[in-house]
């Protein structure tokens, strides 16, 4: 079964020998108090038996028309441009400001601006996408950067793709793939890849500010284990992540701190409180992950 706080509530009042079907008979300390120390106490015993939980990613990049070269490129007054034929979406990041025309046309050498770009205001690199729309699918397209300060462009991407006509579907051109980490994470546990019908483990990854950050060039679904932060239980019918076996100690600490600190009964919370160390300090830690082989399957 998956015990309740309900349940965790009832055995703390039957160690405390004040257990009652009605909680209005239980003096008003003990009640205003339990909840808190119940999460107390389950949320240092999920430090021992960790609570596991899984994102599944599928990262299968969109190729990038301009090739897979990352690079950072400096320029002053001198014009830069990128063209490629039959292209339908753009990204790029610059880091200060520059002026950026969108062009078309049938051959690199007649080009019309379809529009203009006036990025200001900006120090850092700043992504810029969208879609490029011209009267011939066929055509060339063509951004073109200038400007009087110095600017760094890095990331140009060009895809031959509409992404529903939503810009922000199109994808980010950067080395790593980046994955927010779940508003419950905790710590990593392992990463696996699957392939086809090939899988195994996977090391090549980071996590660096707020998120898990996958190489560019992998190809395949990815399944990222983590030890999650429990959430404390709120209502009566919440239950625990944790192992029954393991919640059952929290009464221990619920009960001995409530002796302790009303003044019922202090040598009996002592007592209390220690039976809770020692049963947490004897939780089986073990993990067993079993055995996984690392396969080259795309080509790593």
């Amino acid at each position: 079964m998956a015990y309740t706080m309900q349940n965790i509530r009832d055995f703390t009042y039957k160690l405390l020998d004040e257990y009652s079907v009605t909680t209005g008979s239980v003096d008003a300390n003990v009640s205003s108090r339990i909840v808190e120390l119940i999460n107390d106490a389950y949320y240092e015993i999920a430090e021992k038996d960790k609570v596991s939980s899984v994102v599944q990613i599928s990262q299968f990049p969109v190729a990038n028309m301009l090739g897979e070269t990352f690079s950072y490129t400096t320029h002053t007054t001198t014009a830069v441009t990128y063209a490629y034929a039959s292209a339908y979406a753009y990204y790029f990041e610059v880091d200060n400001d520059c002026s950026v025309d969108i062009k078309e046309g049938s051959s690199l050498s007649t080009m019309t601006t379809l529009s203009t770009l006036t990025i200001t205001g900006i120090s850092t690199f700043t992504r810029y996408r969208d879609f490029m729309t011209g009267t011939t699918s066929s055509d060339y397209f063509q951004l073109s950067f200038y400007g009087d300060n110095v600017y760094t462009i890095k990331n140009v991407a060009f895809y031959p793709y509409t992404f529903g006509n939503s810009t922000a579907s199109i994808p980010d051109f950067k080395p790593y793939m980046e994955y927010a980490l779940p508003d419950d994470y905790m710590d990593r546990k392992t990463l696996s890849y699957r392939y086809k019908d090939d899988y195994g483990t996977f090391t090549d990854y980071k996590i660096e500010g707020g998120y898990l950050m996958i190489p560019r060039g992998y190809s395949a679904e990815f399944y990222f284990y983590y030890w999650k932060q429990v959430t404390g239980v709120a209502t009566a019918t919440d239950t625990f992540d944790i192992k029954d076996k393991n919640a059952l100690i929290i009464p221990y600490y619920a009960a001995g701190m409530i002796l302790i600190g009303n003044g019922f009964n202090i040598p009996a919370g002592d007592k209390l409180v220690e039976t809770y160390e020692y049963k947490k300090a004897n939780i089986d830690t073990s993990q067993d992950y079993g055995k996984h082989t690392m396969y080259n399957v795309v080509g790593w």
